[in-house]
């Protein structure tokens, strides 16, 4: 089985049919997919950097919280991701936007709680402040407050699933892969705030961050970590 088979076995399948329900949705009520003018090079780095991070944010995050990957690999990464996050946010408002949104999020809630993380978020920062003072970091102010606020909630669901059993299965997925932010951003797109090539972008982000999710979980499992019952094992799952 190839590399691209294995990252295709770790997506959660009800994350690849809500995009497909999405996609069609968006299609069916619009007709067509609005790109940003700079065309095929400006949407490949688009995917690929928003998957990157949120697999590299999840990396780091399990690397010190869950024990599963290599802590030196996870702070060499922390700055690497950092100044990927930043630049990534200056090619475009979308962009900085909806990166910018997930960077309130995290900070509001608390989630920069390990020493990657902080010293990911320090090279944000320290990138970030010098290109907004220079003026090359533009927001779009009513879709950042729309999405930080959603994200935000998208926390919250996660924090409660950590502490509390979820029965109905189909919610508790849907609670699980912080949906909410995705919608959220999706209808930003179906009604013209951003390009929709955006919001394809912003759910490759989370694509990635399942990926991650799932092969950390893989590992638990295989080193006999995992709990007996279905209720510990849905918290469990949560991380």
């Amino acid at each position: 089985m190839g590399s691209k088979e294995i990252i295709l076995g770790l997506i959660p399948k009800e994350s690849a049919v809500l995009f497909a329900a999405l996609i069609m949705a968006f299609l069916a009520f619009n007709g067509s997919i609005l790109i940003p003018s700079q065309g095929a090079s400006m949407i490949a780095f688009l995917i690929a950097s928003y998957f990157i991070l949120g697999a590299g944010i999840k990396y780091v995050d399990d690397a010190f919280d869950e024990q599963v990957f290599n802590k030196k690999r996870a702070v060499f990464l922390a700055p690497v991701l950092g100044i990927l996050w930043a630049y990534s946010m200056v090619v475009s408002p979308e962009s900085a936007t909806l990166l910018g949104a997930i960077l309130v999020s995290v900070i509001i809630k608390l989630k920069i709680d390990n020493i990657g993380h902080q010293i990911g978020a320090l090279s944000i920062i320290a990138v970030l402040g010098g290109l907004y003072f220079l003026g090359l970091v533009q927001f779009l102010w009513l879709p950042l407050i729309i999405v930080s606020i959603v994200a935000i909630i998208d926390e919250i669901n996660r924090d409660y699933l950590r502490r509390h059993y979820v029965k109905n299965n189909a919610l508790f997925r849907f609670l699980r892969g912080r949906y909410l932010a995705d919608i959220s951003v999706f209808f930003l797109a179906l009604f013209n705030f951003i390009p929709f090539i955006y919001f394809i972008a912003f759910y490759f982000f989370g694509i990635g961050y399942d990926v991650v999710t799932k092969r950390g979980v893989q590992l638990k499992v295989s080193w006999k970590f995992a709990v007996n019952s279905n209720k510990s094992s849905n918290i469990f799952l949560v991380h």
